[in-house]
């Protein structure tokens, strides 16, 4: 099997760091900001999703 290449994995972990600073942020800072937070994650999270979906069903055509 072949490996990946080197800019796929960057590319694949530097996209989690959005989820991972909301998360951060969420727990260490005041509540104040905690709505704003949420909404931010768990929309990058669905659009994030939605581009996997499309590469899903795109190789499957």
């Amino acid at each position: 099997m072949k490996r990946l290449p080197l800019l796929a994995i960057v590319t694949a972990l530097a996209s989690l760091l959005p989820l991972i600073g909301c998360t951060c942020a969420i727990v260490f800072l005041t509540p104040d900001y905690t709505p704003r937070l949420l909404t931010a994650a768990v929309g990058y999270g669905a659009v994030m999703l939605s581009f996997l979906g499309a590469v899903h069903w795109g190789l499957a055509l």
